[in-house]
C-alpha cells in the first residue's frame, strides 16, 4: 500500500469519525433541549399548581364557614350569624374576583377545568347577597322607625332572611365538591410525575 492509500483511509476515517461524532451530538443536544424543556414545564407547572392548590383550599374554607353559618340559621334569624355569612360570602366574591386571575389564570395552561366553571354559582351568591343586602336595610330602617325586633314587619324580612340563606346551601355543596374534584384532578396528575 502506498502513503497516499494510508493518508487516504486515514483522512476518509477521520471524516466519517467526525460526522458519527456530529450526528450523536445533534441528537444527544435535542434530547438535553428537550429534557430542559420539560424541566422548565415542570417548573412553572408546579408553580401554578402550587398557587391553584392554595386558592382552592382558601375557596374551600369560605365556602365551608359559609355553610356552617347557614345551618346555624335553621330556625331562629342572628344577626351575628347572618353577617358572618355575608362576610364569607365576601371573601368568595374577592377570592373570585380578585385573586382568581393572578393565583389561577396559569393552571388554565395545563389542565382543562371548564367543565368545573364557577361563574353561575358566583352569580347566583351575587344575587342573594344582594337581596340578603336589602331585606338587612330594610330592617334597619324598620327599627330606625321604632320596630322592635318582635314586629311581625321584622320578623317576617328574617324569615325571608333565613329561607335566602337556607337557598345557599346546596350550591355551597356543589361548590365545594367541583374545588374538591379539581384538586383532586391536579394533585393526582401532578403525583404522576413524581413517580
Amino acid at each position: 500500500m502506498d502513503e497516499y492509500t494510508i493518508i487516504l483511509s486515514g483522512l476518509i476515517g477521520s471524516i466519517i469519525t467526525i460526522c458519527i461524532k456530529a450526528i450523536i451530538d445533534a441528537f444527544n443536544n435535542g434530547k438535553i433541549h428537550k429534557r430542559e424543556l420539560q424541566k422548565l414545564v415542570f417548573q412553572r407547572k408546579t408553580d401554578a399548581v402550587e398557587k391553584a392548590i392554595s386558592w382552592y383550599q382558601e375557596a374551600i374554607d369560605c365556602f365551608s364557614l359559609m355553610q356552617i353559618g347557614c345551618n346555624e340559621l335553621k330556625t331562629k334569624y342572628n344577626p351575628i350569624t347572618a353577617s358572618k355569612i355575608s362576610t364569607s360570602i365576601s371573601q368568595a366574591l374577592t377570592l373570585y374576583k380578585d385573586e382568581a386571575p393572578t393565583r389561577l389564570n396559569q393552571i388554565y395552561l395545563y389542565y382543562d377545568l371548564s367543565e368545573f366553571g364557577a361563574q353561575k354559582a358566583i352569580e347566583f351568591f351575587n344575587s342573594t347577597l344582594v337581596e340578603i343586602g336589602e331585606l338587612c336595610q330594610n330592617i334597619d330602617s324598620l327599627k330606625l322607625v321604632g320596630k322592635g325586633e318582635e314586629s311581625p314587619e321584622i320578623k317576617q324580612l328574617q324569615e325571608k332572611i333565613i329561607d335566602l340563606f337556607h337557598s345557599l346551601v346546596n350550591p355551597i355543596n356543589e361548590q365545594i365538591a367541583s374545588i374538591q374534584k379539581i384538586q383532586n384532578i391536579i394533585r393526582e396528575e401532578y403525583i404522576g410525575y413524581l413517580k
